[in-house]
């Protein structure tokens, strides 16, 4: 077993129980808190939406709460499962952190884990409304913006404001509503 488990290791068993415990509710708690609607951000005849820093950072301890409380598991391969497990909301924190929509005059701009992309208005060729998410395509690429965690009214905001971009645009564009 890795040196790191060593200290953990050491402890009794009701130590580590208690711990692992602590860890636990200690991660459900800081997920509970990285969950929510997205700070909308209106600005002239621009949108910004993005999540608040700390959304982020709670949700980044969760996932080092969770793999705390992964350490405390003395079993190796269900630790290890465990700490990979402790990715997922990793990545979910990161991903808070680092999202971003923008529509603004020069076009609409999205910006998350996978990286980022930015179509003009005038080159987007369709614009689909599904359940959870808005689909912006454009000819040297798409835009796929995810509303799950929006409300009905950041929702209508971001669908009105990307109409009347596009609207203005004037070249005919398509919009496909949800079956």
């Amino acid at each position: 077993m890795p040196a790191v488990f060593e200290p953990l290791d050491r402890l009794g068993r009701s130590t580590r129980v208690l711990l692992g415990a602590i860890f636990l509710l200690g991660s459900v708690a800081l997920g509970v808190l990285s969950a929510g609607p997205p700070r909308l951000t209106l600005v002239n005849a621009a949108i910004a939406i993005d999540y608040p820093w700390t959304r982020g950072a709670a949700a980044l301890g969760a996932a080092l709460a969770f793999g705390l409380f992964a350490a405390c598991v003395p079993r190796p391969r269900l630790r290890l499962l465990l700490l990979l497990l402790a990715l997922l909301p990793t990545a979910v924190g990161l991903q808070l952190l680092l999202f971003r929509v923008e529509a603004a005059d020069a076009g609409l701009s999205a910006r998350g884990l996978l990286g980022s992309t930015s179509l003009a208005w005038k080159e987007i060729t369709a614009v689909s409304l599904l359940g959870g998410s808005v689909l912006v395509q454009g000819r040297s690429g798409s835009i796929e913006i995810d509303t799950t965690d929006f409300s009905p009214e950041q929702r209508g905001v971001l669908e009105r404001s990307i109409a009347r971009h596009v609207g203005q645009g004037g070249t005919g564009r398509i919009l496909t509503l949800p079956d």
